[in-house]
């Protein structure tokens, strides 16, 4: 090769170098430009990253405080129906029981109403013994001659009028007669023979004559 060529050459290799120097130049300009937008675009990324774990962070929280909220409200429903239905299980009693207490009202208010019936029928039958009593006892007081009272409750005393000292008191209040007393003092067993008599027969007039005669006898 001639000086010429290799300085041709030389011309060529240094005008290659120059532009790759300048391509290599400019690559690495790019490269830091690509590498700063890439810092740059991946600080944000970052930041942004943050954020969104922070903001993730937070709704983690108000999740688990949603829940418990929810849950406690759910427990809090649950104790509300349950007092709710025992609310109504018991109003329900209630109401068995005043429809049974109305029933039985009305059970006695018939029973009460039919009772005064009884009772008037009774007070209108008293009325009508006691009228004939009274004549009965007036009719005993002319056949005997004697007053007949009842100064004592359950207790009443045959005076015979024609002997101002006999009388005997006959006690009614048991279930069965007994004597009270007499004047004169009659004994015992002319006491229950009386008695035994006039529960057998239920007869006053027989027992009153019965009466006078034992007591006369004693006087």
């Amino acid at each position: 090769m001639g000086i010429d060529e290799f300085s041709d050459l030389k011309s060529k290799m240094d005008g290659f170098q120059t532009k790759m120097d300048k391509f290599l130049e400019k690559s690495r300009e790019e490269l830091s430009v690509k590498t700063e937008r890439y810092w740059g675009g991946e600080t944000e990324k970052l930041r942004l990253i943050e954020t969104l774990r922070g903001k993730l962070e937070e709704l983690e929280t108000r999740r688990v405080d949603l829940r418990e909220d929810f849950e406690s409200s759910q427990r809090e429903a649950n104790e509300a129906n349950a007092q709710s239905k025992a609310y109504h299980t018991k109003l329900e009693k209630l109401k068995e029981e005043r429809d049974f207490l109305r029933k039985e009202v009305e059970k006695l208010e018939v029973l009460l109403h039919e009772q005064a019936r009884d009772l008037e029928r009774e007070k209108e039958s008293r009325e009508l013994q006691s009228g004939r009593d009274e004549a009965e006892v007036e009719a005993f007081e002319k056949l005997l001659g004697l007053s007949i009272s009842a100064s004592v409750q359950d207790v009443i005393t045959f005076t015979f009028t024609g002997d101002s000292n006999c009388w005997i008191s006959l006690d009614v209040s048991g279930d069965g007669y007994k004597i009270a007393a007499s004047q004169p003092q009659l004994p015992h067993v002319a006491e229950k023979d009386l008695v035994d008599q006039l529960s057998a027969s239920d007869d006053l007039r027989v027992f009153l004559k019965s009466a006078r005669s034992l007591l006369l006898s004693v006087s």
